[in-house]
Protein backbone atom coordinates (compact mmCIF):
# COMPACT_ATOMS: atom_id res chain seq x y z
CA UNK A 1 0.00 0.00 0.00
CA UNK A 2 1.29 3.51 -0.87
CA UNK A 3 2.03 6.46 1.38
CA UNK A 4 -1.01 8.04 0.69
CA UNK A 5 -3.65 5.44 0.66
CA UNK A 6 -2.21 4.36 4.03
CA UNK A 7 -2.29 7.68 5.21
CA UNK A 8 -6.59 7.46 3.77
CA UNK A 9 -6.73 4.54 6.17
CA UNK A 10 -5.01 5.66 9.25
CA UNK A 11 -7.43 8.49 8.68
CA UNK A 12 -10.36 6.66 8.68
CA UNK A 13 -10.01 5.43 12.29
CA UNK A 14 -13.02 7.86 12.84
CA UNK A 15 -15.79 8.11 10.29
CA UNK A 16 -15.34 11.15 7.77
CA UNK A 17 -16.73 11.95 4.40
CA UNK A 18 -14.85 12.41 1.40
CA UNK A 19 -14.55 16.23 1.73
CA UNK A 20 -12.96 15.82 4.68
CA UNK A 21 -10.57 13.18 3.91
CA UNK A 22 -8.74 15.62 1.26
CA UNK A 23 -8.86 18.35 3.33
CA UNK A 24 -7.38 16.83 5.99
CA UNK A 25 -4.60 15.38 3.91
CA UNK A 26 -4.27 17.74 1.34
CA UNK A 27 -5.93 16.06 -1.35
CA UNK A 28 -7.92 16.69 -4.47
CA UNK A 29 -11.85 15.51 -4.04
CA UNK A 30 -11.57 12.86 -6.39
CA UNK A 31 -8.50 11.50 -5.60
CA UNK A 32 -9.79 11.13 -1.99
CA UNK A 33 -12.86 9.38 -4.00
CA UNK A 34 -10.33 7.31 -5.89
CA UNK A 35 -8.54 6.02 -2.82
CA UNK A 36 -11.73 5.68 -0.42
CA UNK A 37 -13.25 3.37 -3.45
CA UNK A 38 -10.42 1.36 -3.44
CA UNK A 39 -10.40 0.63 -0.09
CA UNK A 40 -13.91 -0.47 0.50
CA UNK A 41 -13.67 -2.73 -2.45
CA UNK A 42 -10.94 -4.23 -1.15
CA UNK A 43 -12.38 -4.27 2.04
CA UNK A 44 -10.56 -2.34 4.78
CA UNK A 45 -12.89 0.39 4.74
CA UNK A 46 -16.91 0.55 4.79
CA UNK A 47 -19.74 3.10 4.30
CA UNK A 48 -22.00 4.44 6.10
CA UNK A 49 -25.08 6.88 4.79
CA UNK A 50 -25.21 10.05 7.49
CA UNK A 51 -28.14 12.32 5.29
CA UNK A 52 -26.49 13.50 2.41
CA UNK A 53 -23.30 12.03 3.52
CA UNK A 54 -21.09 8.71 2.51
CA UNK A 55 -18.97 8.27 5.73
CA UNK A 56 -16.00 6.19 5.53
CA UNK A 57 -14.41 4.14 8.50
CA UNK A 58 -11.82 1.27 8.48
CA UNK A 59 -12.92 -2.10 9.07
CA UNK A 60 -11.36 -4.64 10.72
CA UNK A 61 -9.25 -5.77 8.54
CA UNK A 62 -8.46 -1.99 8.12
CA UNK A 63 -7.51 -2.18 11.34
CA UNK A 64 -5.45 -5.00 11.38
CA UNK A 65 -3.56 -3.45 8.36
CA UNK A 66 -2.80 -0.20 9.88
CA UNK A 67 -1.59 -1.61 13.03
CA UNK A 68 0.69 -3.67 10.73
CA UNK A 69 -0.94 -6.63 11.99
CA UNK A 70 -2.37 -7.39 8.34
CA UNK A 71 0.14 -10.25 7.39
CA UNK A 72 -2.36 -12.81 6.64
CA UNK A 73 -4.03 -10.36 4.15
CA UNK A 74 -1.84 -10.46 1.83
CA UNK A 75 -4.18 -9.66 -1.42
CA UNK A 76 -5.13 -6.60 0.50
CA UNK A 77 -1.65 -5.05 0.89
CA UNK A 78 -1.07 -4.66 -2.58
CA UNK A 79 -3.49 -1.53 -2.47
Amino acid sequence: MGPTRAAVLHLLAAPHCTGEVAERLGLAAGTASHHLTTLRDAGPATTERAGRRLLYQRTRLGDQLADGDGTEYSSATAL
